[in-house]
């Protein structure tokens, strides 16, 4: 963090003294600073961006783009057991809990980048790390404690740390503790460079590289196919901190390469998704990487029909969203 903050203030003086002159005289609107990689988001004139794109210190400028806001997909519930659900059995978590009362997460720290985590769930209430200073972050501005305007995100964490407040243990490591980010908006749009400044606030949660997780479930994707490399110098400053990027593959699949960026990415932990039965579900991207022909997913999980929390109670839901959480 120390190394790419001293990288950022070697290079952007210049450029953030006139774009702070340029925000004065009201030609720029919106001004966003980044070291986890060397740039900046800016909203501005057409002039403006024309001049900025002609200077010797800026490489590139591109749009601002939209990241697509997961899709909530209820499917049957399978054949569940008394003790925990059938994802939960399939992969031996009660068989390690018994091993050791310790063997369930505790003094892990799991970061959440999703639509945010209901806060008052009574499977996840107990298990937030607390100091929404540290603990939560909302680029947006729109909510000052942990909140899920969707569901997608109660629903990803609930499977990673969740308890059995329903009667039924949900989660693989309850004894961990959460942290979480909201990436869309309450109106369902999030920006790159919004997902930008969480990549950033997860390697120094409050400004102290000491509050980041340990690893981060990124239950998302882009839309497009192919190699969209707009997250790549983030996960790389990620892998370098020591945070463990778990990805899901997306639920584009069967067809070869349709594995989404970021998952596709090397440096990325992809995720697919496994049934009941355990084979390979028909909706989970696959591989190869568009990005260097690498095998992807790079591991796959229980994720069709997955019962775990909703701001509402608790839903059964598919895709390799719900895979994800399992290997974060």
């Amino acid at each position: 963090v120390n190394a790419l903050r001293r990288v950022a203030d070697q290079h952007q003086g210049p450029l953030r003294e006139h774009l702070r002159q340029q925000q004065a005289v009201g030609a720029a609107e919106r001004v966003i600073s980044f070291w986890i990689f060397n740039g900046f988001a800016v909203t501005a004139s057409e002039p403006l961006i024309r001049s900025l794109a002609v200077r010797p210190e800026v490489r590139e400028v591109r749009l601002d783009v939209r990241i697509p806001v997961p899709s909530l997909s209820p499917a049957d519930a399978g054949d569940p057991s008394f003790i925990s659900e059938w994802n939960i059995d399939l992969i031996g978590a009660p068989r390690v809990w018994t091993l050791n009362p310790a063997y369930d997460g505790a003094g892990a720290v799991i970061g959440s980048f999703d639509t945010g985590v209901d806060l008052t769930h009574p499977d996840l209430y107990s298990r937030y790390r607390g100091n929404h200073q540290i603990s939560w972050f909302d680029p947006y501005g729109e909510h000052p404690i942990p909140f899920d305007f969707h569901g997608h995100g109660t629903h990803t964490t609930g499977i990673a740390v969740g308890g059995n407040a329903s009667g039924s243990a949900i989660g693989v490591a309850p004894g961990a503790t959460w942290i979480a980010a909201k990436g869309w908006n309450d109106s369902g749009v999030g920006l790159a460079s919004a997902f930008h400044e969480i990549f950033e606030w997860f390697l120094a949660p409050g400004g102290n590289p000491d509050n980041a997780p340990d690893v981060v479930n990124n239950s998302w994707g882009f839309e497009e196919s192919g190699c969209e490399a707009e997250f790549l110098l983030d996960i790389e400053a990620w892998r370098a901190a020591g945070i463990f990027p778990a990805f899901a593959s997306g639920n584009d699949g069967p067809d070869p390469g349709s594995v989404r960026s970021p998952g596709a990415y090397p440096l990325s932990f992809a995720v697919g998704a496994t049934g009941y039965a355990d084979e390979v579900a028909v909706f989970s991207g696959q591989g190869p990487s568009p990005c260097d022909g690498s095998i992807k997913p790079d591991i796959c999980a229980p994720g069709d029909g997955i019962l775990s929390a909703i701001p509402w109670g608790y839903e059964v839901m598919s895709g390799t969203s719900m895979a994800t959480p399992h290997i974060t």
